[in-house]
């Protein structure tokens, strides 16, 4: 029997985390797959595939520590990232003057909050990968 992901549910909790500095909030696979997507639309495919690179860089290069979140500041603003499970990131897209910590605060929260309900679809395709 197989696992339903209700994209609504997912929807809205990413879209919590959405302000007039954080435009947008996404769950993506750290192979750059858009799983779900809230707030403005504005290139998710070209975030999810540059989170993507960064991610597969860095755990190549550093195998030392298990990489937890990133932040990179580009010209148009800010991608802040954290791992929810093992190959699922969430990712907000904000103003570049948005605070750090601020930001950090979201994505420990919506790790938190997403954790939990994830797991079961997680272990499913992970059952379903063997």
């Amino acid at each position: 029997e197989g696992i339903v992901l209700k994209p609504e549910a997912l929807q809205l909790v990413l879209a919590e985390a959405t302000s007039e500095t954080v435009f947008s909030c996404m769950l993506l696979s750290t192979s750059g797959q858009l799983i779900s997507c809230a707030g403005e639309r504005m290139g998710e495919d070209l975030v999810s595939a540059i989170v993507a690179s960064v991610w597969k860089t860095y755990e190549r290069e550093d195998t030392s520590s298990a990489l937890q979140s990133i932040f990179v500041d580009c010209e148009e603003g800010v991608i802040a990232c954290s791992l929810v499970l093992p190959n699922w990131i969430v990712c907000l897209v904000a103003e570049n003057n948005s605070p750090l910590g601020m930001l950090k605060i979201k994505l420990d929260a919506l790790r938190s909050h997403l954790a939990g309900p994830l797991a079961p679809v997680f272990a499913y395709q992970q059952g379903q990968k063997r």
